[in-house]
């Protein structure tokens, strides 16, 4: 199945770095790669990075550079910083 949304902008979650994709799967959550794959699969022109786990709130921008290198060839902006979420 093929899927294209041809989206001009788009938030997606980069909460993890791929590294830590089991994480981020038990607890329902996108890899930084993971959101640049999927964005660039569903025709997404500008995606914007939403949030990080707290364990990287001392370099969020190296998520949103992790989530840039998968959606390769297109656009990313930055929304102003990341917000860091907060988990229970």
């Amino acid at each position: 199945m093929r899927l294209r949304a041809n989206i001009g902008s788009h938030g997606m979650e980069t909460v993890f770095f791929d590294q830590g994709a089991e994480r981020a799967a038990t607890r329902f959550h996108l890899t930084a790669r993971q959101a640049g794959l999927l964005a660039r699969a569903i025709g997404v022109k500008h995606l914007v990075p939403l949030h990080c786990s707290p364990l990287y709130s001392d370099n969020p921008e190296a998520l949103r550079r992790e989530a840039d290198a998968a959606f390769a060839g297109t656009n990313i902006q930055l929304m102003g910083k990341l917000a860091v979420h907060r988990f229970p």
